[in-house]
């Protein structure tokens, strides 16, 4: 089970401050101790390959064992941001996942990941156009558990 938090609308304008925004969100919601810890091994994960995942989709993900169950914090960007993409169109769409590396349940992220990678799937994820429907067709990506 994966659940979902949102944070609807984003207003930083880089990576970093997309990072910090998020951060600030989950330390505000005790998910998180340390907004700078969560930045440093965030920003550590993008040096081994890139979060985007093209369509305008980027998924950066941090590992934490302060929670039982995986999380996603879906952000939609107000401004084009400042993110190398594979296929030139600028990202706006960011999924955070925040996963404990012991739960047995990670298989649902990887399962997710995966469907995330359609193309067909990312369309319908940055095609909607408020928070409820984007929800909606989150749930509905084929074979998310």
């Amino acid at each position: 089970m994966i659940n979902m938090f949102t944070q609807y609308i984003l207003k930083a304008q880089s990576k970093r401050g997309i990072y910090c925004e998020l951060g600030n969100f989950l330390e505000k919601k005790k998910i998180i101790s340390n907004i700078w810890n969560f930045i440093a091994e965030v920003e550590l994960r993008d040096q081994y390959g890139s979060t985007n995942i093209g369509n305008g989709v980027a998924v950066p993900h941090y590992q934490t064992d302060q929670i039982d169950t995986s999380l996603v914090i879906i952000g939609v960007c107000h401004d084009v941001i400042d993110w190398p993409t594979p296929d030139s169109i600028p990202i706006g769409v960011i999924l955070l996942f925040i996963i404990n590396p012991h739960s047995a349940r990670n298989d649902n992220f990887k399962c997710l990941m995966r469907n995330l990678a359609s193309k067909g799937n990312l369309d319908d994820l940055t095609s909607v156009h408020d928070k409820e429907e984007f929800l909606l067709r989150l749930s509905e990506t084929p074979n998310y558990g």
